[in-house]
């Protein structure tokens, strides 16, 4: 993350570099639609004849002689391609000066890097992604960028290069496109900027999920005051999660649904999770939702697991485990990662079950794909014990119990391999005094593991040693053995889910 920010800032700071390199005299000559495309005649230097032609066709004039000289250094010394140094004119203040219309553009970009009158179909294209709310930089990135401009630059001894755009507003066309929809379907009225790049950073962050950018505008404040009407606003529903109107059956039906208690919430939830909004959603070429793993270090301050006849507690072993598997999964790309704590306090200030369901109900909160509870084991029967290794208990539940189990042997098969910890196995365990899941199963004993599945999600424990054993509380008295081991769970969650590094 460092080394892209360090990107980042040379990039932001270079682009000032180039927008300040001097265009000069500015001329207030009106745009001409007529501008000549050829090279210039009058120099023989191909590379001050490739700065020439920007001048002319984007500018409207002849170069100065200061400007023409440090544009062609540019391009000489390697310090920048063709790309860049016409980024540079096409960001200059005299040329945003001219207001010019979007045609009037357009056609400027065909003359200058198509060499060519634009054609009707392509300028109405252009113009759609214009009308889109696209802006005029990420237009002019396809033209710069293009086959055309690449032989033109090859013509004139220039290595093309990109163009280098930085705001959220131009990186993904179809985030940008989805953005600038909510702003005209749930709001009425067209993007102010800054606004766009802040959606536009969140969704392509993975801070927020298009449901989840959706939600901040149909629950506005500023939508809110417009006080639709339920039928008005499920048909604001149709147009934004199905693009298309409703359809009279269907308006009939959500409309019974809220006559019948149905909040508006119950409604938004209903459009967004629907199979329509998904294909939308792929359509519109949008990022995938971020998997959200809960991770969950065992026991606390309060609902504590002391130890000092072992020589530590075992909530401070789960502490250090999970903030090291936490770090590890964040080098990992499209992942989330919470904790139920960052220190020693109690997520629920509870004790046994009811603690236990506070940490689910966290991770349901923030909307969780899975949890994991980060655990050490004891045989109960004294050091030394020869109990050692590391197991993993899963649901029996039919919805999870296949995706549990591989999840957790992807865990204990890389923690064991990285750590001198012996593979106990998957294990499940259950309690028919707690009843049964629906699909007819008996309940899982553990809370942790049940209280998941009944809030949507699987979760997993991972055990990962047996603190009385002598063997077992040596690795756990070591640190770095400590920090091996979140390393090896965060390892086998990425290899389970196909994670790739950032």
């Amino acid at each position: 993350m460092k080394i892209k920010k360090r990107i980042l800032t040379i990039l932001i700071v270079f682009a000032m570099c180039i927008g300040c390199l001097p265009v000069y005299a500015e001329d207030n000559s009106t745009y001409s639609d007529s501008a000549e495309t050829s090279a210039p005649a009058e120099t023989s230097d191909p590379v001050e004849a490739f700065v020439e032609r920007l001048y002319t066709n984007i500018l409207q004039r002849d170069p100065d002689a200061d400007g023409l000289q440090d544009w062609t250094n540019v391009l000489k010394s390697g310090q920048e391609q063709g790309a860049r140094v016409a980024q540079g004119f096409i960001e200059s203040p005299e040329f945003m000066s001219r207001s010019l219309t979007d045609t009037e553009y357009l056609t400027i970009l065909y003359h200058t890097f198509l060499d060519r009158e634009a054609d009707a179909a392509g300028l109405a294209a252009w113009q759609q992604v214009l009308n889109d709310g696209l802006s005029r930089l990420h237009v002019f990135k396809g033209f710069v960028e293009s086959d055309e401009f690449t032989a033109i630059c090859a013509d004139y001894g220039i290595i093309r290069g990109n163009a280098s755009l930085t705001a959220p507003m131009d990186q993904n066309e179809g985030v940008t496109r989805f953005i600038v929809r909510c702003y005209r379907l749930c709001l009425g009225r067209e993007v102010d900027q800054d606004g766009l790049n802040s959606w536009c950073s969140q969704l392509l962050n993975g801070a927020n999920t298009a449901k989840d950018v959706a939600y901040g505008f149909v629950f506005s404040d500023e939508f809110q005051s417009k006080n639709l009407s339920d039928e008005d606003y499920i048909k604001v529903l149709y147009r934004v999660f199905m693009d298309r109107e409703a359809d009279s059956a269907g308006l009939s039906d959500w409309l019974s649904m809220m006559d019948n208690g149905a909040s508006r919430e119950d409604i938004f939830n209903g459009f967004a999770d629907s199979p329509e909004f998904a294909r939308l959603c792929e359509e519109m070429n949008l990022p995938e939702p971020p998997l959200r793993i809960v991770l969950d270090p065992g026991h606390d301050d309060i609902c504590a697991r002391n130890h000092p006849d072992l020589g530590f507690n075992e909530q401070d072993l789960n502490q250090k485990i999970a903030l090291a598997c936490r770090d590890e999964l964040m080098t990992y790309e499209g992942v989330q990662v919470f904790l139920t704590r960052e220190d020693g306090s109690c997520p629920d200030n509870g004790i046994g079950s009811d603690d236990v369901t506070g940490r689910t109900a966290y991770a349901a909160s923030v909307q969780g794909d899975v949890f994991i509870s980060l655990h050490n084991n004891a045989s109960g029967l004294g050091y030394p014990s020869s109990a050692n290794g590391a197991c993993a208990f899963v649901s029996v539940h039919s919805g999870y119990a296949e995706e549990s189990k591989a999840l957790a042997q992807s865990i204990l098969d890389e923690l064991t391999s990285s750590v001198d910890l012996r593979n106990l196995g998957v294990m499940t365990r259950t309690d028919l005094s707690k009843g049964r899941y629906p699909d007819g199963n008996v309940k899982d004993f553990y809370y942790l593991i049940s209280s998941s599945v009944e809030r949507g999600f699987p979760g997993i424990i991972i055990e990962h040693a047996f603190m009385d054993n002598p063997h077992d509380n040596a690795l756990l008295k070591n640190d770095e053995q400590l920090k091996a081991m979140g390393i090896a769970d965060a390892t086998g969650i990425a290899r389970y889910y196909n994670l790739t590094k950032r």
